[in-house]
């Protein structure tokens, strides 16, 4: 099943910008790789928020939280700078186009 997968960050106040950026580079590394194997399908940052936005397959809610669990963020213990998560599920749009004909006709 195809996610949009929505990651809003903040830096904390007691987090230098040098440290804050160093571990989101850290993200972006793993992240990037990825979408080179394939895992992720598409990868976006948001243009002038701390905001990240990708596409990705997943069969499970327990393979989304092992993919989010193996970032860099999460291993070393900053999940927390992800201050909001929203996996969105996503389905073909034509299928959707099939089904309402046969709504319309209902």
């Amino acid at each position: 099943m195809l996610f949009l997968l929505h990651v809003k960050l903040r830096k904390p106040e007691s987090m230098s910008r040098q440290a804050f950026y160093s571990l989101w580079r850290e993200e972006a590394a793993a992240a990037l790789k990825a979408l080179e194997r394939g895992a992720v399908q598409a990868l976006y940052k948001v243009a002038g928020k701390d905001e990240v936005i990708a596409l990705l397959e997943a069969d499970s809610a327990a393979q989304l939280d092992r993919a989010l669990h193996s970032m860099p963020m999460w291993r070393r213990g900053y999940g927390h700078l992800a201050t909001e998560i929203t996996w969105t599920p996503l389905r073909p749009y034509a299928e959707w186009a099939e089904e309402l004909s046969r709504l319309a006709q209902a």
